[in-house]
């Protein structure tokens, strides 16, 4: 009788519990839902704001080109230097913007990108055509490997050669050289790029946080350290890295690491090293 008694009571506790396991699924298949359905409305908001924002600022970058044609070739010194002034200051904002929404869909991206064989010599020619026109020749592309196509997703490598370039040409003295080194590992079989520049290094107290989202190499001017940031998380999207190399006063590396096998598992953020 007690036997029967405890097993009626086992029966009991078990469908409590299994009723509490699918409760508990239900739970968290409804909050999966609605995780989704914000991410869908954050993504059409982001969307609404680089059309409505970038659109604009397209428009007065183009109405600015059209005036320094017409001025090209007269006398008039002043003009020309102003809108070449405003033309820099709007392609500042527009990168600005780029990489904010980059941040926004960067952080919330888990699953590893899918990469396929592109041609390495045409990424860097679109991230070349990114930097501002008057800092392009500043760059000099140094090749050391034989290799012309490497495994990756275009736009992550885009945004991440990007970001390096424009940091180095931020962070290095006016007029100064800045390198775009191409070569190959063995060990790890990987593509490495090293963007060199001569400016002053990164100081010590930054060093820990360089690649972190709020970090500035010159706190004084009030830069944050998103471009750093992005470059970091769209290497590691893509199974690879970024590290700084080389820090010394004169040439500061930073490297890109595109391993030809990368590991699958993403990290969910970085922190920095």
């Amino acid at each position: 009788m007690i036997g029967a008694i405890q097993d009626v009571t086992d029966q009991h506790r078990n469908r409590s519990e299994l009723e509490g396991e699918r409760e508990l699924r239900r739970q968290i298949e409804r909050n999966a839902a609605e995780l989704d359905e914000l991410l869908r409305e954050r993504t059409l908001m982001l969307d609404v704001l680089a059309h409505e924002v970038r659109q604009p600022l397209n428009n007065a970058s183009a109405a600015l080109q059209g005036a320094a044609a017409l001025l090209e070739g007269r006398h008039d010194t002043d003009a020309p230097m102003h809108l070449a002034r405003g033309q820099a200051v709007m392609g500042e904002v527009l990168a600005s913007i780029d990489n904010t929404l980059a941040v926004a869909s960067l952080l919330v991206q888990a699953g590893p990108a899918a990469c396929i064989d592109a041609d390495i010599d045409s990424v860097i020619e679109v991230a070349l055509a990114d930097m501002p026109p008057a800092q392009r020749h500043r760059i000099r592309v140094e090749r050391g490997e034989a290799a012309r196509t490497a495994a990756m997703d275009v736009g992550l490598m885009r945004l991440a050669l990007r970001n390096l370039l424009s940091n180095a040409l931020k962070f290095s003295p006016p007029g100064t050289p800045v390198t775009l080194r191409l070569c190959d590992s063995d060990d790890p079989l990987a593509l490495l790029i090293d963007v060199i520049d001569a400016g002053p290094g990164v100081g010590a107290a930054v060093l820990p946080r360089l690649f972190s989202r709020e970090v500035s190499v010159r706190p004084s001017t009030g830069r944050s350290g998103l471009g750093l940031f992005i470059a970091r998380r769209a290497m590691e999207l893509q199974g690879g890295r970024a590290d700084l190399v080389n820090n010394q006063p004169g040439s500061t590396t930073l490297r890109l690491t595109l391993v030809a096998e990368p590991e699958r598992e993403v990290p969910a953020q970085s922190k920095g090293e």
